[in-house]
Order: C-alpha cells, then sequence, then structure tokens
C-alpha cells in the first residue's frame, strides 16, 4: 500500500517472487526483501513492481526464509538451514563527465619569405624561400627597416605569383623595439619588391 493502508496491490510469483507465501519483509529505500515460503529471499529494486530471487544455488542456507533484516548494505535472512548473511558491494558513484574546455580556434598558416636578392632580418620570419615556416594565429614579416639590397629601396612585399604587385599589409610598430613590421595572418608566400635608386 502506498497511501497509507487506504488500497493495496499484490505482488506474487507473476511479478517474479519464487513463492506466494511471503513470511517476512524488509525494506531499505527502493529496495524490497521478501522472505518466502519455499522460494528463496524475493528482491526488488524497484519498489516491487519485479522481483528476482535468491536460492540456495547463490548461497542461501535453505529456500525456506522466516525472516530477513537489512542493515546498512549487510542482508541478514533467517532460513531453515540457518542465518544466512549477505554484504552488498557499494553502490558504484558515478563518474561526473568532465566539461570539455572549449579550444579556442587558431589558424596555423604558412609564410615564406624570398628577398628577391636583398637581405631581410627579423627573429619571426624564415629569409629563404626553400622554407615555409609555420604560424598560429598572427605573424610579423619584415618591414623596410629591416630589409636592405645595395641600390635598391624596399617596397614592400608581393605574392610569388605577381611579384610586382605589392600587397598592402597591415604595418604595424613592435612594442618591444619600435621597429615597423607588417602584420599577417594568413598564408603567404611572398617575394621582396625592390625600387632602384635614382
Amino acid at each position: 500500500s502506498t497511501d497509507g493502508g487506504i488500497s493495496f496491490t499484490n505482488k506474487t510469483t507473476a511479478d517474479g517472487l519464487g513463492d506466494d507465501q511471503v513470511n517476512a519483509v524488509a525494506v531499505s529505500g527502493t529496495n524490497i526483501y521478501a522472505a518466502t515460503q519455499f522460494g528463496g529471499l524475493g528482491i526488488s529494486t524497484n519498489s516491487g513492481t519485479t522481483f528476482t530471487n535468491v536460492t540456495t544455488s547463490d548461497g542461501l542456507g535453505n529456500n525456506t526464509v522466516y525472516g530477513v533484516a537489512v542493515s546498512g548494505t549487510t542482508i541478514y535472512a533467517g532460513t531453515l538451514g540457518g542465518l544466512s548473511i549477505c554484504t552488498l558491494p557499494p553502490t558504484p558513484t558515478p563518474t561526473p563527465t568532465p566539461t570539455p574546455t572549449p579550444t579556442p580556434f587558431v589558424a596555423l598558416h604558412f609564410v615564406t619569405l624570398d628577398p628577391a636578392g636583398g637581405s631581410c632580418s627579423v627573429d619571426v620570419a624564415t629569409t629563404t624561400s626553400a622554407t615555409r615556416t609555420p604560424f598560429l594565429g598572427y605573424s610579423y614579416i619584415p618591414g623596410a627597416e629591416e630589409c636592405t639590397r645595395t641600390g635598391f629601396t624596399f617596397q614592400g612585399w608581393a605574392a610569388t605569383t605577381k611579384p610586382d604587385t605589392v600587397i598592402p599589409l597591415p604595418l604595424l610598430r613592435g612594442w618591444e623595439d619600435g621597429i615597423w613590421r607588417y602584420f599577417i595572418a594568413n598564408s603567404y608566400d611572398l617575394i621582396a619588391v625592390w625600387k632602384p635608386i635614382g
């Protein structure tokens, strides 16, 4: 009865009990333990909706169970064959699923620089066309202060596919050394553009 005894529902062998004669009952949370006359100890873990039975094949002293008591995770069954004691394993605590840490999107890009007969010096870029240097997020490439060629002035960088057209890259002054460099965040194969002096 779930309404204080006003009404009852009956659980029998049709619900999984080992026998319809029940000698004793014990309750622990949603677990119900029914001591049956000939069918062993009926156990329900869903508030009596269904039962499974523990019998002598599971170690019970006898399938005639007169009484049952529960203390914590230990079950005591008084049987025709003595007192049977079973300690249930502790209910495992589910491991919480860790909340994934979002990985910031950082684009990987590649840069090659061909100084086209001049020389450019800066730590963050390669000056040989044979090497493609990977950069995460953004990179700086040398500007006019770091590129020299005897008899020429540096005009900027062009794509190797259009070596005479300077790409209008943004210039930023380095906060550590005050040198103007080009700021890029895409993959480029670049070649220096030079203008003869005079």
